[in-house]
């Protein structure tokens, strides 16, 4: 019997993870064809759930969506977390800024307690999403493995207002570029600085701020010119990084002064980048240039 007009489809789990290899956008897009994330924003009033994704366990805010992408589609972007995991060695330290609650720097943690050394350091400035982090540390026992800083990183040290996006109860969205509701003051200090305060310098980073990593990058000079990541990967979002008065091509301009060359994250690996485009919307892998 076909269902009821307007009635919402049951899809399964495994059918859903089939589509995660693509990245998060056409994940999204089919999430959405599907009703499954307007079925998850619905109950984005309950209290936060509990899951196992990844081999992992989880507590999860469905109001946030990154919380529902790795909740229905068992990834939150698996292009992205597996360039990271393949790129994994023993005595890395990766460096997560934007952690959120973990949603890539967890899956990392689990990998470097399997090669038995190594150390993640995850930066998330919002205190309740901080929170949410480090309850999902405990409940998989990682604490030895990663460090949270609850702190912003810009250009500067000082002090900043975090707002909301488009969406003010999605955590996911918060940014010092913002230009929605004011959420808190929060902290702010360079890679440079936190870096001086660790044993060893990050070997892989992701920055996703939503818009802000142009001013993270440029509070990294000393780590760009005499400890270089071998990986960095950072979101490039056009619109986002406007707001925030910079451009893919600053972002792009930064990384290949400094010695990398973007690549595009495929299913099938990395692609490298031939120019960086306007209107970008997308993960870039930035790998150190042979000389």
């Amino acid at each position: 019997m076909p269902p009821k007009a307007g009635a919402t489809r049951y899809i399964p789990l495994r059918a859903l993870t089939r589509v995660t290899r693509f990245g998060p956008a056409v994940s999204l897009i089919v999430a959405e064809k599907l009703g499954v994330d307007q079925r998850l924003q619905a109950r984005a009033g309950d209290a936060k759930v509990d899951a196992m994704r990844l081999g992992l366990r989880w507590r999860l805010d469905l109001a946030s969506n990154h919380n529902r992408r790795l909740y229905a589609l068992g990834s939150y972007d698996a292009p992205l977390l597996r360039t990271i995991l393949t790129s994994i060695e023993q005595h890395d330290v990766f460096l997560d800024v934007g952690a959120n609650v973990g949603l890539v720097a967890i899956p990392v943690a689990k990998r470097l307690r399997e090669l038995g050394v190594g150390k993640v350091i995850a930066a998330e400035p919002s205190r309740d999403v901080v929170s949410q982090l480090v309850t999902n540390v405990a409940l998989n026992g990682l604490e030895q493995w990663l460090d949270i800083k609850t702190v912003a990183l810009g250009a500067s040290p000082g002090s900043m207002t975090l707002r909301a996006g488009k969406v003010e109860a999605d955590s996911g969205l918060r940014s010092l570029a913002g230009d929605g509701q004011a959420i808190a003051q929060v902290d702010v200090t360079t890679i440079d600085d936190l870096c001086s305060r660790l044993p060893s310098p990050p070997t892989i980073a992701k920055i996703d701020v939503e818009g802000w990593e142009v001013e993270v990058l440029s509070g990294a000079t000393r780590l760009l010119s005499e400890f270089p990541p071998r990986l960095i990967i950072a979101e490039v979002i056009e619109e986002h990084l406007n707001r925030a008065g910079s451009s893919a091509r600053d972002l792009h301009g930064i990384l290949t002064g400094a010695g990398y060359q973007g690549n595009w994250i495929r299913h099938r690996g990395l692609q490298l980048i031939e120019d960086v485009r306007d209107h970008l919307s997308i993960n870039i892998a930035y790998t150190r240039r042979a000389n």
